[in-house]
């Protein structure tokens, strides 16, 4: 009765279905056996802005800045960098958290990955609502002024990052380390992206079109955009980040279509 159950669902159906319980069991796996699981995602970006804050003593000082309070500008680049830093990473460690699922046919490390990346994203989303909540209460201007900009720069983010996980799933086949190489990698991401500091406000302009190679930071100066009333822009639209993340997501499902095999044996 079960096969006969499966054999009629669509090849979309089970794959969703698929997804969504593994979803729930990373859900579960994360933060179920902490009853303050949840705490520990929020506390990382606001030790961030909470630190940063009294380090460079900016309330209500916006030199640099364009019109952004510096909590609220920290925000808008910390937590965006998080979802892509960690989505990279949980998407790199879903191949082997999973490895003994793989022997159901239905399951594949692509749907491990997915579902790793899809928690990512609500986790940090929830993170971004609560954290601007909080600040608009304490009295900052942390609501955003265009949510649809804020919306297509986070799923861009996130699709990069899906596009990452799987190129460097691919690449683990044949070098382990890979994981700490990309560690290192992202150490100064925190800088160059512009998270914690205007990037492009500070290094000349004939110096920027080194910098705007980095889609991360595109993604985070429109998030900025899209939130903060005002703020000076230096990117070119969504055009560059969305080929980005596209060429990106390309290369990772053709890497991803001829190793995956290895990924379920290595």
């Amino acid at each position: 009765m079960l096969i006969e159950t499966v054999q009629s669902r669509s090849p979309i159906k089970v794959q969703f279905d698929v997804i969504v319980a593994l979803y729930k069991r990373e859900l579960k796996t994360r933060f179920g056996v902490y009853r303050l699981g949840w705490l520990w995602a929020i506390l990382e970006p606001l030790l961030f802005v909470s630190v940063l804050s009294i380090m460079f003593d900016l309330r209500g000082k916006t030199n640099g800045l364009g019109n952004a309070e510096f909590p609220v500008f920290v925000m808008t680049g910390i937590v965006p960098l998080l979802l892509f830093r960690n989505g990279v990473k949980s998407g790199l460690g879903a191949v082997q958290a999973n490895k003994g699922l793989f022997s159901y046919p239905m399951v594949r490390p692509f749907s491990s990955i997915l579902a790793r990346l899809i928690l990512e994203f609500s986790i940090y989303l929830s993170v971004l609502v609560i954290l601007s909540s909080g600040f608009t209460w304490l009295g900052y201007q942390a609501v955003p002024t265009d949510l649809p900009k804020v919306t297509a720069s986070l799923l861009s983010v996130t699709f990069l990052a899906w596009g990452v996980g799987l190129i460097l799933c691919a690449v683990r086949c044949y070098m382990e380390s890979i994981t700490k190489v990309w560690a290192v990698v992202t150490m100064p991401l925190m800088i160059i992206s512009g998270a914690v500091v205007p990037i492009l406000q500070i290094v000349p302009s004939n110096y920027h079109h080194w910098l705007t190679w980095n889609p991360v930071l595109h993604a985070l100066e429109l998030l900025r955009q899209g939130w903060i009333e005002q703020y000076p822009i230096y990117v070119d639209g969504f055009s560059f980040l969305l080929l980005s993340a596209l060429s990106v997501m390309f290369v990772g499902m053709v890497l991803y279509r001829l190793n995956w095999q290895k990924m379920v044996s290595s």
